[in-house]
């Protein structure tokens, strides 16, 4: 199946680098199309800012259900107030917040006129009331990094490297900051595939990664189990793409992927670097791992 999935890509041009499987926890394969390295893993990201978000709800610095003016000082000078007081971290979890647009992109980021990246989150118009509609935004896992600044007395990065770095044995790793020194928490964070799968696998376990409980199984339960519906048949959790009952992804842009089977027990990762075709990329990881 690995080695099937590593010919058909080639075969559609798709640039994968490097392909990883375990099974049971235990590594089944293992194949490095380029020199392994730091990649960037862009959205999947966003899997490590809600694992953070929900082991800081554990710890009982946050429940998901705060305003999260209760932790953005700021949010008084927001042009959408009115609506953006009633948004949630759990709002900003499911991409519910109320934008009919998303911001904050690599491209939208790189013709920004101003350093200041939360007034751009913050002022985005809010079409629906919090909770009503999905749309997808970096605004909302870049104020995630704001709210466990806030909770925990630590930047994002500080964090996760305490509590999930560090207990799952990740040693080289780099994460991007905006302007204002606020670790990106919807992208820019740099890993080793090795360690990338390493998410995976703990969510595999039900919080626990080599016989050490990092995160209570409940909330690995709720981050996989499906919060709202994006488009006519994907639906989402915290930060995880639910493809069905028994398999569920992390995705980022050019085909980083984090795929979980749970009746195989099987966990895959994939790093790519690809530009041009990820939507036949994405059809074909989840043909051939999830379906």
């Amino acid at each position: 199946m690995y080695e099937k999935f590593i010919d058909d890509a080639k075969n559609m041009g798709l640039n994968v680098l490097d392909v990883m499987a375990y099974k049971d926890s235990d590594l089944v394969f293992e194949r490095h199309i380029e020199r392994e390295g730091l990649r960037e893993i862009h959205s999947v990201s966003k899997n490590f800012t809600a694992t953070a978000v929900l082991i800081a709800q554990s710890e009982g610095l946050l429940d998901l259900h705060d305003p999260i003016e209760k932790y953005i000082d700021r949010l008084s000078e927001s042009k959408a107030y009115e609506k953006l007081k009633d948004v949630t971290i759990y709002n900003l979890l499911t991409h519910t917040a109320g934008g009919s647009e998303g911001v904050l992109f690599s491209a939208q980021r790189a013709a920004l006129d101003t350093d200041d990246w939360l007034k751009v989150s913050m002022d985005l118009e809010l079409v629906y009331e919090p909770g009503e509609r999905f749309c997808y935004s970096n605004s909302n896992y870049y104020m995630l990094s704001l709210v466990i600044e806030k909770a925990a007395g630590k930047n994002l990065l500080e964090y996760v490297k305490e509590r999930i770095f560090e207990p799952l044995d990740i040693k080289e790793y780099h994460w991007e900051s905006c302007p204002y020194g606020h670790p990106f928490g919807a992208s820019d964070l740099y890993l080793y595939t090795k360690d990338m799968v390493k998410l995976g696998l703990l969510y595999m376990g039900g919080g626990v990664y080599a016989g050490k409980r990092i995160l209570d199984e409940y909330y690995i339960k709720e981050a996989i189990s499906p919060k709202v519906r994006c488009g006519k048949t994907k639906m989402y959790g915290y930060s995880f793409w639910i493809e069905n009952d028994d398999a569920y992804y992390c995705s980022g842009t050019y085909g980083q992927f984090v795929v979980m089977k749970k009746s195989d027990k099987t966990v895959v990762a994939i790093n790519s670097l690809e530009k041009n075709n990820y939507d036949g990329l994405l059809e074909l990881v989840l043909d051939t791992f999830c379906r």
